[in-house]
């Protein structure tokens, strides 16, 4: 069976591909090991918080979304022209 060189090229461009994400996850694997334990418990425990955070400011906001109108503070910048 003949291969035509575009097929040469892309199972050549499709191999450099796979030897990328293994270089990478080996990078990964290396960092994460070199990190110390106290450093990924550390990291869990805030990646937990942060969620939870969300979940309990998600919650704030459905139970007094309607009361807090005057109380959050406008998203946008104000414009430079605008009249006062």
């Amino acid at each position: 069976m003949w291969h035509s060189w575009s097929d040469c090229d892309m199972h050549r461009v499709h191999f450099e591909d796979l030897r990328r994400a293994a270089d990478q996850a080996r990078l990964v694997a290396l960092a994460r090991a070199a990190r110390p334990p106290q450093a990924r418990l550390h990291g869990r425990v805030l990646c937990w918080l942060g969620r939870r955070l969300v979940m309990w400011g998600a919650h704030l906001q459905n139970r007094y979304g309607s009361h807090l109108g005057s109380f959050i503070a406008p998203t946008e910048k104000p414009q430079a022209d605008a009249v006062r």
